[in-house]
């Protein structure tokens, strides 16, 4: 039996967490909404709750807790604060991938930032685990 993925999710508003979460709700993983910040994450969790069985759902507040339980981190934040988020994450995200599904943020910069982990920038939300990491 496979064991279940976790997905540490970095975004800047509960609206991202949101509609990053609705693509894994028929996935059997964790989904962890990771924010410094977590007024409304609370709402978008109950959300996922009611909506999936095999999705669970927590929200941290800290990033670097959250991203050392993850097998992959998705990062949504704009560009002023992508330096920040990867110094909290970097000492945990060793040999993970980091998906970026921001627009505006330096690929090349960010992969500067965690030069350990796999960045990748996707132009859309992945709509399964397999696509993050090419995993069954």
């Amino acid at each position: 039996m496979a064991t279940k993925k976790t997905i540490a999710v970095i975004t800047s508003s509960p609206a991202k967490a949101s509609a990053i979460a609705d693509a894994f709700l028929h996935e059997k993983c964790n989904l962890l909404l990771l924010a410094n910040e977590t007024d409304g994450y609370d709402k978008v969790s109950a959300a996922i709750k009611k909506k999936s069985r095999s999705c669970k759902t927590e929200v941290h507040h800290c990033m670097k807790d959250g991203c050392w339980e993850a097998d992959a981190i998705i990062m949504d934040v704009g560009r002023e604060d992508e330096e920040d988020v990867a110094s909290l994450i970097k000492e945990v995200a060793t040999q993970k991938v980091v998906i970026n599904i921001t627009h505006d943020c330096d690929d090349k910069k960010l992969q500067q930032l965690l030069p350990y982990s796999r960045v990748t920038t996707l132009s859309e939300i992945p709509s399964s685990f397999k696509d993050i990491i090419g995993d069954d």
